[in-house]
C-alpha cells in the first residue's frame, strides 16, 4: 500500500523550531569561518612583509600585529614568567617569558623566548644561556585580542604573586600578558604586546624557541569550518526524520 505522508502539527511546530536554531547556529559558524579566514590570510601575508625595527613602545601600532620585528636591548631575567599547560610535540611544558629594557629607552617589550619541559621547566631557567648586555631578537609581534580572567583566578593570582615567593618563577595559568605587566610595573593596557622570537634563539636544547607557539593556535578557521558543516548536516538529518516520521517509517510495526 502506497504511504502517505502526515504532517502533525506538534512535531512539525518542534522540527521547524530546531532546524531554525540549527540553520542559525550553522550559518553564525559559517561567518566565522569567513572571518577567520580573512584575518588568517592578513596574519599571513604580514609575515612575509620586510622585518620592521621597533626602537620605542611608541613604534608597536596595531597594524603591526604579527609582522617580524627587530629589537635592540637586555633581558630582565631577575623576574621569570612560566605559562603552564603549553604543547610541543605533544609533549606538556612552559613558555618562559623575560621583559625586555628597549636599548636607548626605559620601555619595556614582553619576549617569549621559547618552551620549556615540564616538570623540570622552573629548574631548567637557572641553566639557560642567556645573552648579557645589549643584543638585538627577531622575532614575530603579537598584540592578544583580550583576556579573560575570573574572580577565583584572580585570587589565586594575588598569593602568587606576593612578595614571599622571592625569586622564584611566576607561573601562570594562561597567557595573561596583563597580570605580567601590572608584575613588572607597566602602564595598564587592554592590549598588550609580545615578541615571540623564532628558532634562531633557541637554547641548546632549553628554551626551544618557535614562531609556532604564537601562529599554530590563532589558525582557528578550520574547526569554525567544522563547527559549520556538524550544525548542517544535523539540519538535513532532522529533515530526513521529520520526512521518514510524516510517512510512518519511524514507527513500530505495533503501534501501525
Amino acid at each position: 500500500m502506497k504511504r502517505q505522508f502526515q504532517a502533525r502539527w506538534l512535531p512539525t511546530l518542534a522540527t521547524l523550531l530546531a532546524l531554525g536554531l540549527l540553520l542559525t547556529l550553522g550559518t553564525w559558524q559559517t561567518l566565522r569561518f569567513q572571518e577567520k579566514l580573512a584575518d588568517e590570510a592578513l596574519r599571513d601575508a604580514r609575515q612575509h612583509l620586510e622585518v620592521v625595527e621597533i626602537h620605542s613602545t611608541a613604534d608597536l601600532q596595531p597594524e603591526l600585529d604579527h609582522r617580524m620585528a627587530a629589537v635592540r636591548g637586555q633581558l630582565n631575567t631577575s623576574t621569570n614568567f612560566l605559562i603552564k599547560h603549553r604543547i610541543r610535540n605533544g609533549k606538556p611544558g612552559f613558555w618562559l617569558i623575560n621583559a625586555l629594557t628597549i636599548d636607548g629607552t626605559q620601555d619595556t617589550l614582553l619576549i617569549n623566548r621559547g618552551w620549556l619541559p615540564y616538570p623540570h621547566g622552573r629548574e631548567l631557567i637557572e641553566t639557560l644561556d642567556t645573552p648579557t648586555g645589549t643584543a638585538e631578537f627577531t622575532g614575530l609581534l603579537h598584540f592578544p585580542s583580550r583576556v579573560i580572567i575570573d574572580s577565583t583566578y584572580s585570587e589565586q593570582q594575588e598569593s602568587t604573586l606576593s612578595p614571599s615567593r622571592g625569586s622564584a618563577p611566576i607561573e601562570l595559568e594562561s597567557y595573561d600578558l596583563i597580570t605580567i605587566a601590572a608584575e613588572l610595573g607597566l602602564p595598564a593596557t587592554t592590549h598588550p604586546v609580545v615578541l615571540t622570537l623564532g628558532e634562531d634563539f633557541s637554547g641548546n636544547p632549553y628554551p626551544q624557541a618557535s614562531l609556532e607557539n604564537i601562529t599554530s593556535i590563532y589558525l582557528t578557521s578550520e574547526k569554525h569550518l567544522g563547527y559549520a558543516l556538524t550544525w548542517y548536516i544535523l539540519a538535513i538529518s532532522l529533515i530526513a526524520m521529520y520526512v521518514a516520521a510524516g510517512f510512518g517509517l519511524l514507527r513500530s510495526e505495533k503501534f501501525r
